[in-house]
């Protein structure tokens, strides 16, 4: 692999890798605000709603 190529290849790495951590702040904001509305309508759903907006299932 080229100079080129592998600084190419790390620099998508990097953007990756920034990319997943605003997704999982994302996620965690998501699921806070989902918890937070779950406290004022008193469902205890909040898991289930979360993991079904992400594509996620939820064992039983």
């Amino acid at each position: 692999m080229s100079y080129w190529e592998e600084s190419i290849e790390s620099e998508d790495i990097r953007h990756l890798e920034k990319q997943v951590k605003l997704l999982k702040q994302m996620c965690r904001s998501l699921l806070f605000a989902i918890q937070e509305w779950d406290s004022n309508h008193h469902t205890d759903k909040a898991e289930d709603v979360y993991y079904k907006l992400i594509g996620l299932e939820v064992d039983e």
